[in-house]
Formats: structure tokens, sequence, C-alpha cells
């Protein structure tokens, strides 16, 4: 589910799996980590009006890609994030509606640049789309946007309801099972992740239906990534069969540590503060403020370089703005960033979010809390605000 386009920008959403798909029986029927001696490190209930913005669980809701991925139908807007403050859901709506050059809109959300870890359990509870075309995923990526490995801690496709996909994918390699079961769509059902140094485990429901110990198991930060996708070259496009709206219906997402951490664990040692960026509109040839810091605590971390870096997202890409190499940090110290940005001519029209991340060894540590400015360089501008949804959906 993932193109790399090089230079250290990968675009998901795209079907890669033309290998092996076995099914789901004849696994072990072992029972998921007894979470009461796990560490909860993310937790979403979706229990108010909007997306939690903290760093404990931070999620990105202006997903957009610059590019037709997988031949995808959808445009990933906001507004398709419909709460259910009644029951404690989320929905990820999918509606049949025009929005930059796309003839659908979908919803999706990241912990991108917010929260990661290495190694844990990620677990989702949620109630799946159905019909042809449709594309609900739940999934992990590299914190330092190369590609591959990959996780799917889930992927359906909505003309089969009954079957979910288990996958991974490593540098050269990439392997995944089907597991049928019950009607995904007819009612909420959990879907889980074990990833340890050696093993990686799938559980449906708490019963494990996948298990593998070969090679390319990762073993640096990942975050989380939930999306519906429409269309694409492995569920296909719609037909009029197709009823929109649908929505990908979110309870909750969970991750935890394994108490203690594993070895070679990397743990968020770092707070990063807000961002502040000097000019909500720029066009190209502007120079843009960014200005953020970084506070360590509570323990020291170990000798070596690190790497304070100021990131622009838009959608899938990160466009590294810099970085800046400090050496060891120590409880409660603080490491101060400012950077002036030149907006290149190369940024398409939109809006841009900016992360400010610790990063070592290639790998983030932790991020700060996103803010964004937008990039304006037609006369005509660009749609900042999609247009309505209609029909309304009620939650």
């Amino acid at each position: 589910m993932l193109v790399d386009f090089g230079n250290g920008m990968a675009l998901k959403l795209a079907y890669l799996f033309t290998s092996f798909v076995t099914a789901g029986a004849g696994v072990a029927h072992a029972a998921p980590p007894l979470l009461s001696a796990l560490t909860l490190t993310f937790e979403d209930e979706f229990s108010g009006s909007s997306l939690d913005a903290d760093h404990s669980a931070g999620w990105v809701s202006n997903y957009t890609i610059p590019s037709t991925i997988n031949n995808e139908l959808q445009a990933y807007t906001p507004d398709a994030l419909v709460f259910d403050t009644t029951n404690g859901v989320l929905r990820l709506r999918a509606d049949k509606r025009s929005y930059s050059g796309m003839g659908y809109t979908s919803g999706a959300i990241t912990t991108f640049a917010k929260f990661h870890q290495t190694y844990g359990y990620f677990i989702m509870r949620a109630k799946l789309p159905a019909g042809q075309g449709l594309w609900p995923a739940f999934w992990l990526l590299p914190s330092n946007g190369k590609w591959p490995p990959e996780l799917d801690v889930m992927e359906n496709l909505g003309n089969d309801p009954s079957s979910v996909y288990l996958s991974n994918i490593w540098p050269g390699g990439q392997s995944q099972t089907k597991f049928t079961g019950p009607n995904f769509s007819a009612g909420y059902h959990s879907f889980a992740l074990e990833w340890r140094p050696d093993v990686l485990i799938w559980y449906v429901d708490n019963i494990e239906r996948r298990r593998y110990a070969g090679p390319g198991i990762p073993q640096s930060p990942m975050y989380m990534l939930v999306n519906l996708a429409v269309g694409g070259s492995w569920p296909g496009a719609p037909t009029q069969s197709t009823i929109f709206p649908q929505s990908f219906d979110l309870d909750y997402v969970r991750a935890y540590q394994f108490n203690p951490p594993l070895a070679g664990a990397i743990l968020s040692a770092v707070t990063l503060s807000g961002i502040f960026v000097s000019k909500p509109i720029a066009q190209a040839g502007d120079t843009v403020t960014i200005i953020s810091s970084a506070r360590v605590g509570p323990n020291d971390l170990p000798d070596g370089v690190y790497e304070i870096g100021v990131c622009g997202y838009w959608g899938s890409p990160c466009y590294v703005f810099d970085v800046e190499s400090t050496t060891k940090l120590k409880a409660n110290s603080v490491a101060s960033l400012t950077y002036n940005y030149k907006v290149p001519p190369f940024l398409p029209d939109d809006w841009y979010n900016v992360y400010v991340t610790l990063m070592a060894g290639g790998a983030a540590t932790s991020s700060a809390v996103a803010t964004r400015f937008a990039v304006q360089n037609s006369p005509n501008g660009f749609i900042a605000n999609p247009p309505a949804l209609s029909p309304a959906m009620v939650p």
C-alpha cells in the first residue's frame, strides 16, 4: 500500500501486493498480551467533537497527496471526519463529490511526526464499510519517511466485508495472510498487532490469526495511519451498486509499550514545544520564520549526535527544511531552534503542516505539535476549504 518516490519521500496508499495470499486457517489461537502488564502510550477514544491534538494522542487530519496514486479516486479532506459524540465514534466518511480533480472525498488520520514507537501492541476497534471500491486500512509506517518497512494491521476490500488482509513489507520482500471471519461491516471488531524484534502476531477479536517470524521485521520507530481509500488497482472502482456516503467507524485506537521496553526500543525522551510560523500565507520566494524548542527529560539522553529537524508535510512526502546537530542533552536542558525557510517554487498551492522533530540515527524520537501555513502562488488562489458535504451525514 505504498510507493516510494525516492529522495526519502514515500507516498502511501498505493497497492503493492502481488505475492502469495494464504488463508488464516490452522494458526494457533493464542491470546493477546495482558494489557495490565503493558504501558499505555497512545489512546484516543474519539469521545469529543474533534481530534485529540495532544502529544499523547496526536493526529494529523488534512492528509493529502500531490498526485494520483495507484489509480485511487479519492481526495482526503478534513471535513470527511464526522464525530458521533453520543457514541464516542469517529467516522471516516467517503462521499461521491468532486474535489481537487478527484471524483470522491474520504477521510484519513495519521500520527506522523506526532506519535511513533518501536515495538509494542497496537489495536483498533472499528466497524468497516461495505461496497465495491472501498478500501479501509490500519497500518504502521517508518517515522523517518524511508519506506519500506510497512506493517498492515488490517486491510479490507469492501466487496468482501468478511475478509481482512494482515500484511508486512520489508526491503526485497513482502508477506500477507487473508483471514475470513464474520461480516466486519455488521458490527464492531478489534484488529491488533503485537510487534516484537523477532516476531509479528496479528489478532482479530483477541484471537491470533497470523504469526510471522521471518526476515524483515522492522527495528525502528513507526507511526500509525487509518484511512478509507476509494478505488485503486486492487479494489477496483466503485460501481452503481456502491452506496454513498459510506463510513469507516472508529471506536478507539490505542498503542502499548512492553514493560519494561524491549532492548532497542526508542522512547520519546524529549518534549518539543509548539511551533511559531511567521507567515500564515506565503508565496514562492517568501521567507517563513519557524521557531520551536526541545526540552529533555526526565532522563539524560545517551551520548551521541542528535538532529533537531524542521519538516514541512504536505500529505505523504516530508520536505525536510533543515536540521541542526546537537550533542548529548542533559535532563531538563533546552535546545532552541529558529529557522528561516525560503519557500521554493516547486511547492504546489496548498496548506502545509510544519513539525519539529528530534532525530537520532535517522529515526525520530519525538516531535512537536504541528502548525501550518499556506502557499498561494496562483492569482485565483486555491480551495482553502472543501465544499460542504451533501447530503449531510447524521452520526
